[in-house]
């Protein structure tokens, strides 16, 4: 999915750029709406991510190690779950046919 030339945007503009605490966002939300709050994730780029970001990088040969996916994207989803946010990932076909 992702935004076609959003990095090189905002790597020029430090102002459009900026860092937050998702866990402060959402119990802002939680306390002000008074309903959970849900946060779409794009697969598409979480896949590759889940795979080489973590401590023991998996390896994708033949089409992965998915016992290990499972328990890594499992702790993903967990680490939110905890702090009270809802999760919806959203596949793009189209970043998935290149």
């Amino acid at each position: 999915m992702g935004v076609k030339g959003l990095l090189p945007l905002v790597e020029d503009c430090p102002e459009a750029c900026r860092f937050v605490s998702i866990e402060k966002m959402a119990n802002d939300h939680q306390r002000v709406l008074r309903y959970s709050p849900v946060l779409a994730v794009d697969g598409s780029n979480d896949i590759p991510w889940l795979y080489t970001n973590q401590r023991h990088s998996l390896e994708s040969l033949y089409g992965g190690q998915w016992i290990q996916f499972r328990e890594v994207s499992k702790n993903f989803v967990l680490k939110f779950q905890n702090k009270g946010i809802k999760l919806v990932f959203i596949f793009d076909k189209n970043h998935l046919q290149k």
